[in-house]
This record gives structure tokens, C-alpha cells and sequence, in this order.
């Protein structure tokens, strides 16, 4: 059997095996998306209070009654002069269009914070985030990243 015979053979063969598949496969329902929110980023003195960290993702709605999530936010902030790093869950609000607030909070209660964005959101480290909150015990206020990713995507 020539070369080019064998070569038409198995393009036939995966051709009618592609589909088969194709015409096999149970309809798959499209994914009900919900809105995802993300800050990161550090700020450092001056323009913060003192130098903190911070990564939370966040899901603004529950997207569907399947869903393993609800309006959940889960992360971590480090507060560094006082080499505190911590796993923080917590709730997130859209209070306008762009703006975000979430409210934050170690499993242990030693750290809880409201961070939030300054609007409107901009591409790449260019957003700010700022934050209040209390870290075993003591109020920090006047925390702030000046050049923090902000990125929301969905509905």
C-alpha cells in the first residue's frame, strides 16, 4: 500500500472518529458566570501608614445554585514591620459602579479589614487600594497601595 493511501486511510479514520465524538457528546450548558474581583498589590511609606500587602480574589455574585462559592473573598494581607501574614476570607460589596469594598477577616479574628478601590478601575498597577483595619488588637488606619492591580471581569 502506497504511502499516500496509508496517509488518506487515518485522515478518513480520525475524521469519522472526530465525529462520532462530536455527534456523542452530551450537550453542555453554558457556565453562569459571576463577577470576580481581585487586589494586589504593597504599599510602602510614605504614601502608607506603614507597609502592608495584599492578594484577594473575591466572586460579587453566586453563580448558580450549583455553585461550590457564594459571595465569598479569600486571600491573604501581610502587615510586614509587624511580620504578620495571614489567610483572610470575607465578603465583597459594589457600593457603585467600579468600586469595590471587601470586608476581611483572619479564621483566628487577629486580623479584619475593609479595603477597598478608588475608581475607576485601570489596567495593570495603576488603581489604588486603600484599607483600614485592626491586627491583634490595634487599629491601623491610613493604609494605602498607590499602584495596586484592580481587576474585575465578568457580568
Amino acid at each position: 500500500m502506497s504511502t499516500q493511501r496509508k496517509l488518506a486511510m487515518h485522515l478518513a479514520s480520525a475524521a469519522a472518529a472526530a465525529t462520532f465524538f462530536v455527534a456523542a457528546a452530551p450537550a453542555v450548558q453554558a457556565a453562569s458566570n459571576s463577577e470576580q474581583i481581585v487586589f494586589s498589590g504593597i504599599g510602602l511609606p510614605p504614601a502608607s501608614s506603614e507597609p502592608f500587602g495584599i492578594w484577594v480574589w473575591c466572586q460579587n455574585e453566586q453563580a448558580s445554585p450549583q455553585s461550590h462559592y457564594e459571595t465569598d473573598c479569600n486571600g491573604a494581607i501581610s502587615f510586614f514591620a509587624r511580620g504578620v501574614t495571614k489567610h483572610v476570607t470575607g465578603e465583597v460589596s459594589e457600593p457603585e459602579e467600579g468600586q469595590y469594598v471587601m470586608a476581611l477577616v483572619s479564621d483566628d479574628g487577629s486580623v479584619a479589614c475593609m479595603a477597598s478601590n478608588v475608581p475607576p478601575i485601570k489596567g495593570g498597577p495603576h488603581n489604588t487600594v486603600t484599607a483600614d483595619c485592626t491586627v491583634n488588637g490595634a487599629s491601623v488606619t491610613g493604609l494605602v497601595i498607590p499602584n495596586a492591580v484592580v481587576n474585575a471581569t465578568g457580568p
